[in-house]
């Protein structure tokens, strides 16, 4: 039968006689549990995907092919080496099936099994699921590409299989070349072939590893070259199987036998097998190459984490200019830096996307660096800065520069922890070297708030003003101005505006008038009040703009600040007690407007020191009013000199409410968003500002818009950021919160940007396991509450100890106590004890029953699943080993009841 003869029917036969082999022993059932016991245990006890809060499974993912090289060999060990053991395998060929049919029936069974394994597994989103809301878009596409890893794992081992007659040689050489084929692309392997093989034979081995294919399907993404990839080396494998057994059953004995090499058959048989092999070699790196020329990729999650925004490929397509974009890259061995040389591909691989789209106005050059090459000058010379190895000076660099004409932009030490502003940032960076002029904004402030050349630390406001100076020309304006904003100021910013001049309130209303737009911070108390005399520092405490806030119907008061008991700042515990600081907000995702574009999107936390409130008493009919960010309906007003703990006291007093929610809306609005038509605050031109009564507008022309934020402290340096080591041992900037983030949106919008706004907001939809969440929340909320009565009443106690011990301290010997009060004296220390024993236990159990909360879930995916398919199997086993004598037994009686 010649080799080109394939029949369904026959290749069915093999299939159905092999899988009924398989699945009708035990070893194959123990195979499963195996597999079940070891994904359940890698993916919740050393992974633990539910302690990220996060309904992900790219850690169970993450396990699948570790698991695959040595259980997959383990399945596959029997198909050909027991045939070959036994004899067999010349019998199956008496029938009338091909060696290929052969091959792709027994792998077929064998695959059938795997995929059991991985149905099996299912238990695992299922358990995401109940207790969150996964991406099963995500976990699909993972579920495809570990089926596919299992298929080429699968594919090797029955080759190896079919090389020898020892079951555990064929194991051995599986976990061998399925590990070389897992490996073969990392870095260690790539650098250590470098130094001994050819380069194109060291970009044929890359092209066998599994990993850098698997890594786009564990993200959710369905390329076309991973899945050619997964087809064309499970296809090569089979045919080097096929290959191998023609050639030990073609009759020459063996190679090593005396005279085998001097028979012309034998090297005719040699020469067949080797032209064979070769070719298919070819013939797969030939396809592979074929299929990355031509490749396609499908973001398949459902918050399209990995394609182009509309707006990015509608702005690399309508570019004005041509834009040269360099990569710069370092190679490394060191292994902190290995992880950066991996997010260099997720880098540009969205970089060639852009230059794809952008119908040749985007070069992209991909420059790779050497220690001390002309390259790293180069990248020296076009702004980039290095990450530097202390202990060795060598340096990494890992950064964009974005050039057109004689505009040149870094990006400087990109970083997987900004993965998802990484679009953001070189849109942003084309979008300014385009750019003929930097939109502008005025500056107004009594404050220093332009950067200072001679601060290299940045302090204070300074930073702020420098994050935006890269996207905006800055224009500090003369606070005690007696002439209007000049025209060229597309937006203006006024920050902390104490004691402001009339003039100068003038000249912001008329520029409102002419349809300008307005960022404003104002304050109740800012407590970052750092220079100047100690007189200055009182007079700028507050600020507000109440002449025009007053005009658009919104009220500020400059001597009361929010508080809020839902969003309080808490600081950690110490001995018990806690430290509650109503009047400093975190603001979460609750408090912040999901809706404009603004706000939406990544903002999720704001944080506001003892921030005013901007209350809407009187809506104009022509203005629209929209919060932006707000406090809980748990908050108050408090006169802003009162201490956090009179302001918590008040909280708690029943009755106390009537007075600080007096005449305010549930929520109170902490940035508040004023759009469509104003009326002037003034009724002339004042005498002493430089502007003809004429020109005075009483109403404002084309489309202001006003943005009010009722605190200043929140732009601060130290309240936007604080400096942390990173993974690469270096010094780094982190943001402590979205304040300047917001900050960024609003002026974006205001600029007219707001596109480029949603696209710095696009989030990686985030999937928390909210039901896990909120059980924990339950618990914790009624733990805590039992902590807090406890360490109250312990407090009590000691309060009426230390009133006892100053009576003592103060009357001397003529001190006469109660017996209560000598009760209480000589109960302290025992009562110590019993608070701290009481505490621990309260903290211990609260443990206890959030530990309960995941250990159900782990039980059930690294025990009982397990343990019930193994039962299955076993039972399934006994039933067909009993299959025949009981059919035996019945067709027995059958007879006896006939001759009956």
């Amino acid at each position: 039968m010649m080799m080109t003869d394939y029949s369904p029917g026959r290749i069915f036969a093999v299939f159905r006689r092999e899988f009924s082999a398989l699945t009708g022993t035990v070893a194959a059932w123990i195979f499963i549990a195996m597999f079940l016991l070891l994904s359940g245990f890698f993916t919740f006890m050393l992974s633990d995907i539910l302690a990220t809060g996060q309904a992900d499974l790219t850690p169970f993912f993450h396990w699948m092919p570790w698991l695959f090289l040595f259980v997959v060999p383990a399945l596959a060990m029997p198909l050909w080496s027991e045939e070959r053991r036994t004899g067999t395998l010349e019998l199956s060929l008496s029938y009338p099936v091909s060696i290929p049919e052969l091959v792709v029936g027994k792998f077929l069974a064998g695959l059938t099994v795997l995929l059991l394994a991985l149905l099996f597994t299912i238990g695992t989103p299922i358990t995401v699921e109940c207790l969150g809301e996964p991406d099963f878009n995500a976990i699909l596409c993972g579920y495809v590409g570990a089926f596919m890893a299992g298929t080429i794992f699968l594919a090797v081992s029955c080759f190896c299989s079919a090389l020898t007659k020892s079951q555990t040689a064929s194991f051995l050489f599986s976990v061998l070349l399925c590990g070389l084929i897992l490996l073969s692309g990392s870095d260690n392997i790539s650098n250590y072939t470098a130094l001994y093989l050819p380069q194109w034979l060291c970009a044929g081995i890359e092209k066998f590893s599994i990993l850098p294919h698997y890594q786009a399907f564990q993200r959710g993404l369905l390329d076309t070259v991973e899945i050619a990839y997964a087809l064309l080396t499970t296809g090569l494998f089979l045919y080097l199987t096929a290959a191998a057994l023609r050639f030990s059953t073609s009759g020459i004995g063996g190679l090593f036998l005396p005279g085998a090499l001097a028979d012309r058959y034998t090297w005719k048989q040699i020469a067949r097998l080797t032209v064979g092999v070769l070719t298919a070699l070819w013939l797969y790196f030939c396809l592979i190459d074929a299929a990355e020329t031509f490749s396609r990729r499908f973001d398949l999650t459902a918050d399209k984490a990995y394609s182009l925004t509309p707006f990015t490929r509608e702005m690399v397509s309508n570019l004005r200019k041509t834009v040269e974009i360099r990569l710069y890259v370092s190679k490394s061995e060191e292994e902190r830096f290995r992880l950066l040389e991996q997010y260099a591909k997720r880098v540009e691989w969205l970089l060639r996307d852009m230059a794809k789209n952008s119908g040749g106005k985007i070069r992209l050059s991909i420059i790779p660096l050497e220690q001390w090459s002309n390259d790293e000058e180069l990248a020296r010379m076009d702004g980039l800065q290095p990450l530097v190895k202390q202990e060795t000076g060598e340096r990494f660099y890992l950064g964009i520069t974005v050039s057109s004409g004689a505009n040149v932009l870094p990006l400087n030490n990109l970083i997987p922890e900004r993965e998802d502003l990484l679009e953001y940032e070189i849109v942003r960076a084309m979008r300014s070297v385009v750019r003929d002029r930097k939109q502008q904004i005025g500056l107004l402030s009594p404050l220093p708030v332009l950067p200072d050349p001679a601060d290299k630390n940045n302090s204070g406001l300074m930073r702020f003003a420098q994050e935006l100076s890269g996207d905006y020309d800055l224009l500090k304006l003369d606070f005690q101005t007696k002439n209007p904003i000049p025209e060229n100021v597309d937006v203006l910013l006024i920050y902390h505006p104490s004691k402001i001049p009339e003039d100068t309130l003038y000249a912001i209303d008329q520029y409102i008038m002419k349809g300008g737009k307005v960022v404003a911070f104002i304050d109740p108390r800012l407590i970052h009040n750092l220079s100047g005399t100690p007189t200055e520092r009182l007079e700028r405490l507050s600020s507000d703009l109440a002449l025009l806030t007053n005009a658009c119907g919104v009220q500020f008061d400059p001597e009361r600040s929010a508080a809020d008991m839902d969003y309080k700042f808490v600081p950690k515990a110490l001995d018990g007690q806690m430290r509650v600081l109503p009047r400093l907000l975190s603001i979460p995702a609750d408090g912040i407007d999901p809706e404009t574009p603004m706000t939406g999107g990544q903002i999720s936390g704001i944080h506001l020191y003892h921030p005013g409130a901007l209350i809407i008493r009187e809506k104009k009919s022509r203005i629209k009013y929209t919060p932006l960010v707000s406090t809980s309906a748990n908050s108050g007003m408090f006169d802003k000199k009162l201490s956090d703990e009179e302001v918590f006291r008040l909280f708690s007093t029943p009755g106390a409410e009537a007075d600080y929610k007096k005449g305010l809306p549930e929520k109170l609005p902490l940035v508040l968003h004023l759009s469509g038509s104003f009326p002037s605050a003034f009724k002339t031109v004042p005498a002493s500002f430089g502007m003809a009564k004429k020109d005075h507008r009483q109403t404002s022309a084309g489309d202001p818009e006003i943005v009010l934020f009722a605190d200043s402290d929140m732009l601060f340096k130290d309240a936007l950021y604080r400096t942390e080591l990173d993974a690469n041992n270096q010094h780094r900037e982190v943001g402590n919160n979205d304040n300047m983030t917001l900050l960024l949106n609003v002026l974006e919008h205001l600029a007219g940007e707001s596109r480029l706004a949603q696209l710095r907001t696009r989030k990686k939809m985030s999937r928390p396991l909210t039901k896990l969440q909120e059980e924990r929340a339950k618990i914790e909320s009624e733990y805590t509450e039992r902590i807090n009565t406890l360490a109250r009443s312990y407090q009590e106690f000691n309060r009426q100890a230390e009133r006892i011990r100053q009576k003592v301290v103060r009357l001397g010997n003529s001190a006469v106590l109660s017996e209560q009060e000598k009760i209480i004296l000589g109960d302290q220390l025992r009562r110590d004890e019993e608070f701290k024993r009481e505490l621990q236990a309260s903290n211990s159990k609260l443990k206890e029953r959030l530990q309960a909360i995941t250990s159900r879930a782990k039980l059930i995916n690294i025990v009982l699943i397990p343990a019930a398919v193994l039962l299955f199997g076993l039972l399934l086993a006994l039933f067909r080993s009993m299959k025949k004598p009981l059919r035996k037994i019945c067709r027995k009686f059958c007879r006896k009841g006939g001759r009956a």
